[in-house]
């Protein structure tokens, strides 16, 4: 089993960053699935307004952002408490990714895939990865010096 999710969390990887295709969040993600269904209980959907919309979209980059400085500052928070991903296992529950799991799960009754848009850290990664495939670009460069600058920290402490 933990070499089965090593290759799937390499596929999810590698797919975006050569393809520019992401095929976790859209064909791999059970709490994706789950808004899908749930959207369909309700006809009539709400949008946001278009400053909302944005100001809500930077809220995954920085989740994402947050759990890169606490990695980096040797923080024992587990990564995993910032999604929902660990309520889908059996026999695991904690309260901020039942939380997550739970507002999530409402949103997309409200909002089209509304945890996907508005709040995955792990899905923005992933279109981070898919935003240029095969071509480098500021964001590889920044992305990059994250990398060393993380491993440069690990390297001192």
């Amino acid at each position: 089993a933990p070499l089965a999710m090593l290759i799937l969390s390499a596929a999810a990887l590698l797919v975006p960053a050569v393809f520019g295709k992401n095929i976790y969040c859209s064909h791999l993600c059970p709490h994706g699935a789950a808004q899908t269904l749930l959207g369909k209980f309700r006809k009539r959907r709400f949008s946001l307004p278009p400053r909302m919309h944005t100001a809500l979209q930077t809220v995954p980059w920085i989740a994402l952002a947050g759990l890169w400085v606490l990695a980096f500052a040797g923080s024992p928070f587990p990564a995993t408490h910032a999604e929902p991903f660990e309520v889908w296992s059996a026999g695991f529950f904690a309260f901020l990714p039942g939380a997550i799991f739970l507002v999530g799960l409402l949103s997309a009754i409200f909002l089209p895939q509304g945890y996907c848009h508005y709040g995955c850290p792990t899905g923005a990664l992933l279109k981070f990865l898919t935003h240029a495939p095969s071509r480098w670009t500021r964001r590889d460069t920044i992305a990059t010096g994250l990398i060393a600058l993380g491993v440069l920290i690990a390297l001192v402490m």
